[in-house]
C-alpha cells in the first residue's frame, strides 16, 4: 500500500512538473516582447483656446507589432507650463493589450491666445474720504482664455495711494494664470475733492483692452453724462484728453471732462473722470 501511494505521488509530481514545463512554453511562445510606438504628422499642434480632446488628437497615431492600429486608444496627457505665451508641450500616452506602455509628446500653439486680462468694476476715480484699500483691491477681476475665471489669483503688490488726500496715485496688481503666464500693471488711481464735481461722467467699463494695432475710439467707452439736477449731455460735449498708442503695447489713459460755465465753486458744472487703456501684443 505504501509502495502504491508512492507511486502515485511520483506520478503527480512527474505530471505536475510536465504541466509546469507546457505552461511556460505556451506563455513563452505567446509572450509579447513588441512595444507600441506613437507618431505624429508634425512637429507642432495649431489649435484654439477653446479645444476638444478630437481637437489633441489630430495627426497623433499609434501602431503596435501584435496589436495593429491602436489610434483608437491614445489618450492626451498633460501641457506643460508655457515655455513661451501660449507655446507648451502635451504628452500623449497608449497601451497594447499586454499593458505595455508608449509614452510622447510635442509642442502645441494656442492659436487665439492672449495673456490673462483684469477688469475693473468701475474707474479708479474716487472723492477723497469715499474709498479703501480694501474696497479698490476687490474692484479687480481677472480671467482667461484657458483658465476662465482667474479673480482669485490676483495678487497685490504695492501702492502709494492715499484716498483721503486729493492726487495721483497707483497701485501694482498681478494675476498669473496656471500656464505660468504673470502679468502685473500699476494701475493709476485719481482722488479729487469731494465738492470739486457736480457732473457724472458715467464710463461702460473702468478698464478697456485694445489688441495691437487695432482703432480706439475713446467716445465709445462713454454710458452717458449727467449734470446738476439730473440733467444730461450728449457725450460729444467731453473734452477728450488721450495718450494711446494702439500700435504699443503698454498701459494707458483717457480723460474725459466736462465743463460748463465755469468751476462748481463758481456756480458752473463740472466733472471728470479717467478710463485706464492696456494695449496688448497680439499673441500675448
Amino acid at each position: 500500500m505504501i509502495r502504491l501511494l508512492r507511486g502515485f505521488s511520483i506520478v503527480a509530481l512527474a505530471l505536475a512538473v510536465v504541466l509546469f514545463i507546457a505552461a511556460y512554453v505556451v506563455d513563452y511562445l505567446n509572450r509579447d516582447d513588441t512595444m507600441p510606438s506613437l507618431s505624429f504628422q508634425t512637429d507642432t499642434l495649431e489649435i484654439p483656446c477653446n479645444y476638444t480632446e478630437e481637437d489633441l488628437l489630430q495627426g497623433v497615431t499609434a501602431w503596435d507589432e501584435k496589436d495593429g492600429d491602436l489610434t483608437d486608444q491614445i489618450l492626451p496627457g498633460t501641457f506643460t507650463r508655457f515655455l513661451e505665451p501660449g507655446v507648451c508641450d502635451l504628452s500623449y500616452v497608449v497601451f497594447d493589450s499586454s499593458d505595455h506602455m508608449a509614452t510622447a509628446s510635442r509642442r502645441v500653439l494656442f492659436t487665439d491666445y492672449h495673456s490673462p486680462r483684469f477688469a475693473l468694476a468701475q474707474p479708479l476715480c474716487f472723492a477723497d474720504g469715499t474709498t479703501n484699500h480694501s474696497e479698490i483691491r476687490a474692484m479687480f477681476s481677472a480671467s482667461d482664455v484657458l483658465d476662465g475665471d482667474l479673480s482669485a489669483w490676483i495678487d497685490y503688490v504695492d501702492t502709494d495711494a492715499n484716498y483721503s488726500l486729493p492726487g495721483d496715485y497707483s497701485i501694482t496688481m498681478e494675476v498669473r494664470n496656471s500656464f505660468g503666464d504673470t502679468v502685473s500693471y500699476d494701475f493709476p488711481i485719481h482722488i479729487y475733492r469731494q465738492d470739486s464735481q457736480n457732473v457724472s461722467i458715467t464710463l461702460k467699463s473702468g478698464l478697456a483692452y485694445v489688441n495691437q494695432g487695432n482703432t480706439f475710439e475713446a467716445l465709445d467707452y462713454v454710458d452717458s453724462v449727467v449734470g446738476a439736477g439730473g440733467r444730461e449731455y450728449q457725450p460729444s460735449l467731453l473734452r477728450i484728453t488721450s495718450n494711446v498708442k494702439p500700435n504699443t503695447p503698454g498701459l494707458y489713459e483717457v480723460h474725459y471732462e466736462f465743463s460748463l460755465n465755469g468751476t462748481v465753486a463758481n456756480g458752473g458744472q463740472y466733472g471728470e473722470t479717467w478710463l485706464t487703456v492696456i494695449v496688448q501684443e497680439v499673441g500675448q
